[in-house]
């Protein structure tokens, strides 16, 4: 989910009650709406946030600020990943 905040586009990223990487990424395909052929990999990830034809409408010429909230459990949870 994208929002406007002083003429970017910022994506709310949460991810309270995420605590693997199974969830982080799914928490991350749906605030990024990210294409259907997005692997649920870190690697799936890197490419698609490199990628200027899957971001916002205006993202690139904007700017794309990732706000991310909830993070401790899931970094707590499994920190070796």
């Amino acid at each position: 989910m994208t929002h406007e905040r002083a003429g970017w586009l910022v994506v709310a990223l949460d991810l309270d009650g995420a605590t693997d990487k199974t969830g982080l990424l799914d928490r991350c395909a749906r605030a990024l709406d990210l294409p259907g052929w997005f692997g649920r990999n870190r690697d799936a990830l890197a490419d698609s946030l490199a990628d200027h034809t899957v971001r916002p409408e205006g993202a690139v010429e904007r700017g794309l600020p990732i706000v991310v909230d909830g993070r401790l459990p899931c970094a707590t949870a499994r920190p070796a990943e």
